[in-house]
């Protein structure tokens, strides 16, 4: 017979009857043994030959082994839940891909300055005013309401309110000022693109609003001194006797980056003995416009700082992947010399459990340090040695007794 044949022969098979006869033995040597410890928590065995029959010379020999063996619950020996080395090194590759793809889509949305976007608007300029005079004797009052005419010879100042106002769909940053002018100008009346006279007051420096918001928001109040442009433009007509048309606007300007615009004034007839003032304002709805994103913002911010983290953690992982490959392929090549020298050499002994191998009772499991813990249990209790591959990088050599598992783990990490 081939040694296959001779190692299964090996194998002492029991009815039903001394199986439950064994089982009832244990539990009753179990209340009598007070040494012997059922604990979950793993301790060192120290074998006492006095609870034992003193003629048992099988006991006594088991003393040696239990030197160096670590006694655990009773349970049946069964397979646990493993991954294979192939699976690790797949799983940990489609980790390090995922973090690397993320941490490049990251880079590129906080690098991404060219973008366009399309936000909708509503810009309104209004202008109000009040006309106060020097002497209030017909009227009753010191300024009169605005949408009147006014005798020019009782107007002191004007007090006008100019006032701009953007609401954005989202908030953007911008660069703006905003300064208010007052321009008296003389024109010839048939003509008024031949300007006589010109001049420029500045009745609000150039103030600025540079912002990132939703809302833009410009409020001045200013008081125009309307007794005196009224009588530079008397006094130029009396000196030079022209036919002219006269006006003062006053004017709020708003100063983008690339033009000065107006967006809200007020028009003002000079030189004539009664007067109306017209308004010139802004009023947009619902207007939209493409603005290009050339700014680091806190999005960009919080875009390069996870991709920061996805790269380091990237890279954490390309190392342990590259570790554990190179310490596999190092160690198998040793785990699997040790197992074949065995397996060769004990093969006489050895039976091997190709599905593995599985307790029918609960049994002491007795963890061994060495395989020769193992041969020395099976010299001691003249069973075979049960071989049972758990996985690629780990097998166990197991002598099974009536009470207890006799176990020797053969591990890839053990060299």
């Amino acid at each position: 017979m081939d040694k296959k044949g001779n190692a299964v022969d090996k194998f002492n098979f029991v009815t039903m009857e001394d199986l439950e006869k064994n089982i009832q033995d244990f539990h009753k040597k179990e209340e009598e043994d007070q040494t012997i410890s059922l604990v979950p928590t793993p301790e060192v065995v120290n074998v006492d030959k006095n609870s034992f029959d003193e003629n048992h010379e099988v006991f006594q020999e088991a003393n040696h082994l239990n030197d160096s063996a670590v006694e655990e619950k009773p349970h049946k020996l069964s397979r646990k839940l493993y991954f294979s080395f192939e699976a690790r090194v797949a799983a940990m590759i489609v980790l390090i891909l995922a973090f690397f793809g993320g941490a490049c889509f990251l880079i590129l949305e906080a690098l991404n300055f060219g973008n366009k976007e399309t936000v909708s608007y509503n810009e309104v300029g209004s202008a109000s005013y009040q006309v106060c005079l020097t002497d209030s004797e017909y009227y009753g009052t010191g300024c009169l309401q605005e949408g009147m005419e006014y005798l020019s010879s009782l107007v002191d100042t004007i007090r006008a309110d100019l006032e701009y106002k953007v609401d954005f769909s989202t908030d953007i940053e911008y660069d703006l000022a905003y300064h208010v002018l007052a321009i008296t100008k003389i024109a010839d009346k048939t003509d008024s693109t031949k300007v006589l006279y010109r001049n420029e007051e500045e009745l609000v420096g150039r103030t600025d609003i540079s912002n990132t918001s939703n809302v833009i928001q410009i409020k001045e109040n200013v008081a125009v001194e309307f007794a005196r442009y009224n009588k530079t433009v008397l006094d130029y007509k009396e000196r030079y006797a022209v036919d002219s048309a006269s006006t003062l606007e006053v004017i709020l300007y708003l100063d983008e980056p690339t033009e000065t615009r107006a967006v809200a004034s007020l028009i003002v007839p000079l030189g004539d003995s009664t007067f109306g003032i017209t308004k010139d304002v802004t009023e947009n709805l619902n207007r939209s416009v493409s603005i290009e994103s050339d700014t680091w913002n806190s999005y960009n911010t919080w875009c390069a700082i996870i991709a920061t983290c996805f790269i380091i953690i990237s890279l954490i992982l390309l190392f342990k992947t590259t570790r554990l490959v190179l310490k596999v392929t190092t160690n198998r090549n040793k785990y699997q010399t040790a197992l074949t020298n065995i397996l060769r050499e004990y093969d006489r002994l050895i039976v091997i459990a190709r599905d593995g191998y599985e307790s029918n009772v609960e049994k002491k499991i007795i963890k061994v340090e060495s395989f020769n813990d193992i041969l020395d249990a099976r010299d001691t209790l003249e069973k075979p040695i049960i071989y049972s591959r758990i996985n690629d990088v780990k097998s166990e050599f197991i002598v099974e007794d009536d009470e207890k598992l006799y176990k020797f783990v053969l591990k890839e990490s053990d060299f």
